[in-house]
């Protein structure tokens, strides 16, 4: 730029004072105002040119591109602000410190969502004064929060909120109850304490999962979504069926099992919690009813401090006294090829005892704990509920069974009917 050029400050004093002159000039002398408002705007051009700057705040912006690279940054900043609002809405919503937020949003929602509402600020935030840039950065924090009311009003007055939302409600449910089976496996094979706290976890999982299909399910339900029903009350029933299944088989590791059934109670539908441990009891019986081996060891309950917990068996004195005791079952209980062994790995499953059943110690195991003593005991089964008399050696304990409709214990048959390893 030549030297005699005119500084900042000077071409200021002259808009000034160009400014006071037009100001001077009657509004009739069109003339004369259009010939001072032209040197007014060449002054503002000459000024913004020496302070390197342009009409859109930025000289790096090329003619006629929409947004220069560095406002392009300043965007991408701005919706990564607003990602991490929407990260926040999430893990507070985990903690169950905010409830606005949608319950089956998950964390790829929130996010999106929150980098969608920043979005709709950038237009006004790319454009501000550059030293405002802190504010407008918690200023899309704000609106990725916001943005997260936003999708949920969106999703109940324009669309099914069940098309946004189950589909991660479904997922989540899924893995979930995949977890919490694989964890409950790995608690019968060693109750290590980090097993049965993975258990416990997970099967808390599963409960948060029933919540949020139950909640998909009655928007469903509300806005005639009948497709989105059927998908929503399938994964329900699953998982509800999965706690009942792990309530039963985990019945002789006390904490899982009060866990599973603490959760049923709190979470799960009644009647559809009811239903599910009806279903699992009919398929046992199913499986067991007719099945010969009628010796093998069962967990009869916990003693502690002279007092009784989870019972399987109608028993009210000391577990000492147990041996020779001719017992009726009281809660279904799985029978075993053996006693636990080291870290409380379970045998595998070979008959089950149901309410009614009479049964006759021939050996108690008391296994310590450290909330007390876990009874076990060797058992034979001398009546099934409901059979006229006492079971005779070889013959079936299914009242409605042929003895040639059971097969084998060793037979292929046999082999199929004993079943996967459980309490």
């Amino acid at each position: 730029m030549p030297n005699d050029a005119p500084s900042a400050a000077e071409l200021r004093k002259n808009i000034e004072s160009l400014k006071e002159q037009l100001s001077q000039i009657p509004e009739t002398n069109t003339a004369q105002r259009g010939e001072i408002e032209k040197q007014i705007a060449a002054a503002e051009t000459q000024l913004r040119q020496l302070e390197g700057t342009s009409n859109s705040k930025t000289a790096d912006r090329p003619d006629g591109q929409f947004f220069s690279v560095r406002e392009l940054v300043e965007m991408a900043i701005v919706g990564g602000g607003g990602a991490l609002g929407g990260l926040i809405a999430y893990i507070f919503k985990q903690a169950k410190i905010w409830t606005f937020v949608p319950q089956n949003a998950g964390i790829v929602h929130c996010v999106g969502a929150g980098a969608l509402a920043a979005g709709l600020a950038v237009w006004f935030i790319a454009r501000t004064d550059r030293n405002l840039r802190v504010p407008c950065f918690l200023f899309s924090i704000l609106c990725g929060l916001a943005g997260l009311k936003m999708i949920e009003k969106a999703a109940t007055t324009i669309l099914p909120q069940v098309e946004i939302f189950a589909p991660a409600a479904l997922a989540e449910a899924d893995k979930n109850v995949n977890a919490a089976n694989k964890a409950v496996k790995e608690v019968q094979v060693s109750s290590q304490p980090e097993n049965v706290a993975a258990a416990k976890d997970n099967i808390d999982k599963v409960g948060d999962s029933i919540e949020d299909l139950n909640k998909a399910l009655t928007n469903a339900t509300s806005q005639g979504d009948t497709s989105a029903v059927t998908v929503l009350d399938k994964s329900l029933n699953e998982a509800t069926q999965s706690l009942a299944k792990i309530k039963l088989e985990s019945q002789s590791i006390p904490e899982v099992a009060k866990k599973a059934e603490e959760i049923l109670s709190k979470k799960a539908p009644p009647a559809l919690a009811k239903n599910a441990e009806r279903k699992e009891l009919d398929a046992l019986k199913e499986k067991y009813l007719a099945v010969r081996d009628l010796t093998g060891w069962c967990f009869l309950g916990t003693h502690s401090n002279g007092k009784w917990d989870r019972q399987t068996i109608d028993y009210k004195r000391d577990p000492k006294s147990l041996n020779g005791q001719r017992l009726t079952v009281t809660n279904p209980v799985y029978v075993r090829d053996n006693p636990p062994a080291e870290n409380y790995k379970l045998g595998d499953a070979i008959n089950a005892f149901f309410e009614g059943d009479e049964i006759t110690v021939i050996e108690p195991k008391i296994i310590e704990n450290k909330d007390g003593v876990r009874v076990w005991a060797k058992v034979h089964l001398e009546k099934r509920a409901g059979s006229p008399g006492s079971i005779q050696p070889g013959a079936s304990t299914s009242p409605s069974a042929a003895p040639d409709q059971t097969a084998p214990k060793k037979s292929p048959a046999g082999k199929r009917g004993r079943g996967r390893r459980s309490p």
